[in-house]
């Protein structure tokens, strides 16, 4: 097949920037908001009358005035969630501002019969999809023509010019283990109107905090391991380090270590390695029985020494300079002399003198080395000792929280939010948790009139069978306490998002919704109190199936005149083209 006889299939006009990676359609992104006022009257109306239909902004009536710096995260998930006129105005700049690569393109397509009459702007699709490796093929030799070409930007223009859009690209991500594995392929099988696409953000984000309390756990485990590593080389060889003036305070070893990402990977070679070294000078440390055998004792012994400081004297220089070793690591993972030094040393045969100024060098390199550490030990031994338990107590006790803050969290903020209910309504702790959804509602209602506002549209649902009503308690108590002051309170708005993971888990916070939806199911996303409209685009809910036991949403609107939060819509998922 070549280029110019591909069927024409319409292809939504966002699903092009799937072809490339997110952080150049970022870029794209940002330029084309900074360079606003240079592209043509045309482009810049377009540009702005969609992103003021598509964004909204607090402070500003009409977010298209907003400085591109607010503006780049709200475009940039208006495109990720399909929002096809954000697209094609976006795009309609990009190339508004690239005339003469525009040019370009087109002559390379005209010359291999493709039309250029570009995208359908008006239905904001693309009329065909390229296949992947001759698109490829062709930004490659675009960019070989002109070496100051992105490949991106040649791809990119290929696309808008010819009018077709590109097969996602898939990334090189070898997964090896056959779980995870196994699960990709199960997502890959799901039809591109499966429901469990609406959820996979949520589902991402959820895998990312699960990843980073995991490597936590594996943090605290390596300091423990560490730590036994540490009591078993004091314990061993308490006269050998005593003889050497070694410090092996646990306190000082383990804070350097927690407190250095870059030697954390490398501390455990390190003292296994000086656990090596002591052993071998253990052997020799006693005085031998007769003056012959002492005099070859002494000189094993004095090798075993250099070794055993020579491993202190490198912990020390890594953990007073916290040096990235990850830069240049050697088969052992310690970092490795420049191998241009090494052919040259090995041009040469040293001399007697050659060498013995070196040997005399490395021991002043360790006797600095055994200074430095020692003036350290002295500047902390004059501080307050008390400040570093404590600040050690305190790098052990947060770690210990993340550990266990998935496990308290749910119990600990439900229990707080009924303390806040019953003193605001003044009811006893029997009556705290509700049965059913429509007592959660009612017991809000009761609990905060003074910040929650409920205008349940006609397709809400007061009798939903989801059974953890409780929950829908603390959601609407979220909306009361936590997200109710952070709106009344002047400032950039924090990510709720997270602040809805951490009072609720399992529960998720979207701010909008695409206006095609909006406009299309009117219904489902607005509500209105004495004829005064809301549009209900943020919602937030829990669960992913179709089962209205085992899933939720609250869509809801701030109104800032009277300072309310105005709940418009509980019930099942809300109308998308999708569903």
């Amino acid at each position: 097949m070549t280029v110019a006889d591909r069927s024409e299939i319409p292809v939504p006009m966002s699903f092009v920037i799937y072809a490339f990676e997110r952080e150049y359609i970022e870029g794209v992104v940002a330029d084309v908001l900074a360079s606003r006022g240079r592209l043509s009257e045309g482009a810049r109306d377009a540009l702005n009358a969609a992103i003021a239909n598509s964004v909204k902004l607090d402070g500003f009536r009409d977010a298209s005035r907003a400085a591109p710096e607010l503006l780049q995260e709200w475009v940039m998930d208006e495109l990720i969630e399909g929002n096809d006129r954000i697209a094609a105005a976006m795009f309609r700049a990009w190339v508004d501002a690239r005339e003469p690569l525009r040019q370009r393109v087109a002559e390379r397509l005209s010359s291999l019969g493709v039309s250029v009459d570009g995208p359908d702007l008006r239905d904001r699709t693309f009329t065909g999809m390229w296949d992947l490796e001759e698109w490829f093929r062709e930004a490659e030799t675009m960019t070989e023509d002109d070496p100051g070409l992105d490949k991106d930007d040649a791809g990119l223009m290929l696309c808008y010019v010819s009018g077709m859009a590109v097969e996602a690209v898939e990334g090189e991500i070898i997964i090896e283990s056959e779980t995870l594995s196994s699960f990709l392929d199960q997502l890959r099988e799901l039809p591109a109107d499966a429901p469990e696409w609406r959820e996979i953000n949520g589902f991402a984000e959820s895998a990312l905090d699960i990843a980073a309390a995991k490597s936590t756990e594996r943090a605290l485990e390596s300091l423990k391991a560490f730590l036994e590593v540490l009591a078993a080389i004091r314990e061993n060889f308490e006269a050998e380090l005593g003889y050497l003036e070694i410090d092996m305070d646990p306190e000082r070893r383990t804070l350097e270590t927690a407190e250095s990402a870059t030697l954390m990977p490398h501390a455990m070679g390190l003292m296994e390695e000086l656990r090596q070294r002591l052993e071998e000078y253990s052997a020799v440390f006693p005085r031998a029985e007769s003056r012959t055998e002492e005099s070859q004792r002494a000189a094993q012994r004095g090798r075993c020494e250099e070794a055993v400081l020579d491993v202190m004297a490198r912990w020390d220089g890594y953990a007073a300079e916290k040096l990235d070793l990850e830069d240049e690591p050697g088969a052992d993972g310690l970092p490795v002399e420049d191998p241009a030094t090494e052919d040259e040393s090995a041009k040469a045969v040293p001399s007697e003198e050659y060498e013995a100024l070196r040997s005399e060098a490395d021991g002043l390199r360790r006797e600095a080395a055994s200074l430095k550490a020692e003036n350290e030990r002295l500047t902390r031994a004059n501080s307050d000792l008390q400040a570093d338990k404590e600040s050690l107590g305190e790098v052990n006790g947060k770690l210990r929280t993340e550990l266990s803050q998935s496990q308290e969290m749910e119990e600990t903020w439900r229990r707080a939010y009924v303390s806040e209910r019953a003193a605001v309504a003044d009811e006893d702790e029997a009556s705290a948790s509700p049965t059913t959804v429509k007592e959660a509602i009612a017991l809000a209602e009761r609990s905060f009139p003074d910040r929650l506002v409920f205008a349940l549209n006609s397709k809400s649902d007061r009798r939903s069978p989801f059974q953890k009503p409780d929950e829908v308690f603390d959601a609407l108590a979220w909306l009361a306490t936590v997200y109710f002051q952070r709106r009344t309170k002047p400032g950039k708005l924090p990510g709720f998002d997270k602040l809805l993971k951490e009072s609720c888990p399992g529960w998720s916070y979207k701010p909008k919704q695409t206006d095609v939806t909006k406009e299309q199911f009117e219904e489902w996303y607005t509500t209105t109190i004495d004829g005064r409209r809301y549009d209900l685009d943020a919602h937030m809910g829990k669960g992913t199936s179709y089962d209205p036991q085992y899933t939720l949403r609250i869509a809801f609107a701030w109104d800032d005149e009277i300072r309310r939060v105005v709940v418009g819509y509980i019930g099942l998922h809300q109308r998308t083209r999708r569903s």
